[in-house]
């Protein structure tokens, strides 16, 4: 049997794809070691009594075709459970595979609208200019193109005289483009020459300005930061936890696909997904209730019924003001209805639902992750078919 793992495990590393970078840390955090392929193997092999061979027929199963799952991905995402029949397993899709789907969906033809989303800076301005409530941002730094921005920071210097002269604290900083987790931060205020951020740490103002603007050239946003809602606070702690809300349009109508509460880790500044300690709750998108909780991925991975740091209940907690919150998504998708498919993420504060980010590509692995289901399980198979042949 040793000679057995020791083969496959010489497979799995010739084919495996670290899917934790791919994610954006969406599978594992950088600093929780990834598990050895051959230890997975064995631990499978004894827990869930699936031969070796067995799981090696399952990862290439799922390898090739509309899946495109790599042999990290079968493991994460649980596919050796005996609840995962054949049909079932083809249902999900691995991280080339949500590529492939969103690309079918929001070809490239529909370049045009995507960049309205991607585009922080341009999105925050549509979507006020709609009176959808959306983060606020106070200063843009930036040493390249122009903005609309109400004031712009051409130089470290600008960036650190606003640190300390004008800025309205607490602050929330993250780049022009790309998902908010990442180079994200909360500063709670300054001290002299240095930032206090949101999970206590201290940042010399100086390295903060030169980073920004060294690491950030399509620029820097930095904006009002937002407070939970008191019963999302009593639940999750003090810091920021969002709804990722994901909507189709299939030419007649727009509709919520499923939504998905990222909670953050202990001591965490905001949700990030893929963060040691983080969770992910599914949420029935008709009454915003909390169906599931995971935390961690694959071998590792717990059913939380629970928080574990307030122990404030979990499972069948109701998002506040969830029907104003998918009404927002919905008419902010409207405003690009040659999408579709949109995510959005979705902070819930005292006064209402405030959309964070747009996504005209967003990630079904936090869908997969949270429901235990693929997102092209035959449930959807007639939604993606309807969107796919939408009239653009």
């Amino acid at each position: 049997m040793e000679m057995v793992y020791d083969q496959l495990r010489l497979f799995l590393d010739s084919i495996m794809v670290v899917s934790s970078d791919a994610y954006g840390g969406l599978v594992r955090a950088k600093e929780t070691a990834a598990p050895q392929s051959q230890h997975r193997v064995a631990q499978v092999a004894k827990e869930y009594k699936l031969h070796p061979l067995k799981q090696l027929v399952h990862i290439l199963s799922l390898r090739f075709g509309r899946q495109r799952l790599s042999a990290n991905e079968y493991y994460d995402l649980r596919l050796f459970e005996p609840k995962h029949i054949a049909s079932t397993r083809r249902g999900f899709l691995g991280h080339q595979g949500v590529r492939a789907l969103n690309q079918t969906i929001n070809p490239e033809s529909l370049g045009k609208a995507k960049e309205t989303l991607t585009n922080t800076s341009a999105y925050e301005a549509l979507l006020n200019a709609h009176d959808i409530a959306t983060s606020q941002t106070q200063a843009f730094a930036t040493s390249g193109e122009n903005s609309d921005a109400t004031l712009v920071l051409r130089s470290e210097k600008d960036l650190i005289t606003f640190l300390t002269e004008t800025a309205r604290y607490p602050l929330f900083g993250k780049p022009k483009r790309g998902a908010a987790g990442h180079s994200a931060m909360w500063i709670e205020r300054c001290r002299g020459d240095q930032l206090i951020l949101g999970n206590g740490r201290k940042l010399a103002m100086s390295i903060f300005a030169s980073d920004i603007f060294r690491l950030h050239s399509d620029g820097y946003l930095l904006q009002s930061a937002l407070l939970p809602h008191a019963d999302l606070r009593t639940a999750a702690g003090p810091a920021m936890s969002a709804v990722r809300l994901v909507t189709t349009h299939d030419g007649l109508s727009i509709a919520p696909l499923y939504a998905v509460w990222k909670l953050p880790a202990p001591r965490a500044m905001f949700a990030k997904v893929g963060q040691a300690g983080s969770m992910l709750a599914l949420l029935c998108t008709e009454s915003g209730e909390v169906l599931r909780c995971y935390r961690g991925t694959g071998l590792a991975r717990e059913e939380l019924h629970s928080h574990p740091s307030t122990g404030a209940p979990l499972i069948g907690r109701a998002m506040p003001y969830w029907s104003d919150l998918i009404n927002q998504a919905k008419r902010a998708h409207a405003l690009t209805p040659e999408l579709g498919l949109c995510g959005f993420d979705i902070a819930i504060t005292q006064s209402g639902p405030v959309i964070l980010d747009g996504h005209a590509h967003p990630d079904h692995m936090l869908y997969q992750f949270a429901a235990n289901e693929g997102i092209c399980a035959e449930k959807f198979s007639d939604l993606w078919a309807r969107v796919k042949n939408r009239r653009v």
